[in-house]
């Protein structure tokens, strides 16, 4: 009876330290990081907003799943997806490209001011995409 109290005592820690890490939060500004201007584009921000959707210069919707987000595009620097894979639909890799925007896979680093492009097998680019502002 004596290792009751201990027992409360020991599930009561726990409860209050948790049990796992914090989640991720993206909700808010991040800035595109990117080395070519985007034609079209007067900023690089793009906000993530609690509804699921995005909007700047990608706007479309995101899921989240552990460290991984994974958006899918809707326009890119005001140009709709349908536009655009009828443009590049000739092009070297513009299927590849296209396909990409439908399904885009980013992995956020643990302290989340960082957004990598992934290709969700756990391989990572070591340039962010995004960074939190």
């Amino acid at each position: 009876m004596r290792s009751v109290p201990l027992v409360l005592l020991v599930c009561v820690c726990i409860a209050l330290c948790g049990c796992g890490k914090k989640a991720i939060d993206i909700v808010g500004k991040w800035k595109l990081d990117t080395p070519v201007p985007m034609p079209g584009a007067t900023s690089t921000d793009v906000t993530f907003a609690a509804d699921h959707t995005f909007t700047g210069v990608y706007s479309g919707t995101w899921s989240m799943s552990g460290d991984t987000v994974t958006l899918k595009i809707n326009t890119m620097a005001g140009i709709s997806m349908d536009t655009f894979k009828s443009m590049t639909a000739s092009q070297p890799n513009g299927a590849a490209a296209a396909k990409l925007f439908d399904s885009m896979p980013l992995k956020v680093d643990s302290d989340g001011k960082n957004m990598s492009m992934t290709d969700g097998k756990g391989s990572v680019s070591p340039m962010p995409m995004f960074t939190k502002q």
